[in-house]
């Protein structure tokens, strides 16, 4: 009897593992598209089903991966583009400031390509125009004296932009004791009829009969005096400083000091 029932125990024990393996292989060889399929192939995972190959675990841990690397690289490039393009402003930048500085270099040393005070309708344009040179030069003093007739020279305009005393008064002194030179006579009187600028880094250097102004001049310790021809005039500029001799000066000054005429005289 107990043999019988042992019996009976290990044949339905082997019909289940028949029933067993036979699921195992219907769920094997269902792939979607009728294809049989081992159940090794089917349970370690390297089947090639309709959604390409995959192997069991791996591919979801393969996307993760590659999803920060294409994201690391899109921020490095974004990182480089944003570096080059802050390099080319602050190159942009200082191409225009080394620019604006040789402009304004080439401005004090040479003068404007257009004079700014050509047009200003002002009676007093020339001691404007004397002291804008005054400024720009580190001059102290401006004085002109403009054509009278074709024998003289007068003195109409002066410009002091000095604080000590004895400039002023060498000023004044020139606007009304000296306000008149004959045509060849004095410093004015020869640039008038010659036409050509004078340079004096010393004045004190110079003969009393050269520069009739020598004592004032003294008294005030100015030592670079300097005279430029103009159409319509002498203009005359002086500093207690040594100032050498520079040809674009004199161009400056020229282009800065000289009045256009009307265009219907």
């Amino acid at each position: 009897m107990n043999d019988a029932r042992t019996t009976s125990t290990r044949r339905m024990t082997g019909d289940q593992r028949g029933t067993k393996a036979n699921l195992s292989v219907d769920v094997a060889t269902r792939d979607g598209r009728g294809r049989e399929v081992s159940p090794t192939s089917a349970l370690d995972g390297s089947y090639n089903g309709a959604l390409g190959s995959f192997d069991s675990g791996r591919s979801n841990s393969t996307d993760e991966v590659e999803a920060p690397n294409d994201m690391g690289e899109s921020r490095g490039i974004e990182r480089t583009r944003s570096s080059d393009m802050e390099l080319s402003r602050s190159a942009s930048r200082q191409h225009i400031d080394r620019l604006l500085s040789e402009a304004v270099t080439m401005f004090h040393r040479d003068g404007p390509l257009v004079n700014p005070l050509e047009r200003i309708p002002s009676a007093n344009s020339m001691e404007m125009r004397m002291r804008f040179v005054c400024e720009a030069k580190k001059f102290e003093y401006g004085l002109f004296w403009e054509f009278e007739g074709k024998q003289s020279l007068l003195c109409t305009s002066k410009v002091c932009i000095s604080d000590q005393a004895g400039v002023n008064l060498f000023v004044d002194t020139s606007f009304t004791m000296f306000n008149r030179f004959s045509m060849g006579f004095g410093m004015p009187g020869r640039i008038g009829y010659t036409g050509n600028y004078e340079w004096h880094e010393d004045v004190r250097q110079l003969p009393a009969w050269s520069f009739q102004r020598k004592r004032q001049a003294e008294q005030a310790k100015l030592r670079t005096v300097i005279g430029v021809p103009l159409e319509n005039g002498v203009v005359e500029f002086g500093t207690r400083e040594t100032a050498e001799h520079t040809v674009n000066t004199v161009q400056y000054i020229q282009k800065l000091c000289q009045i256009m005429k009307p265009a219907s005289e």
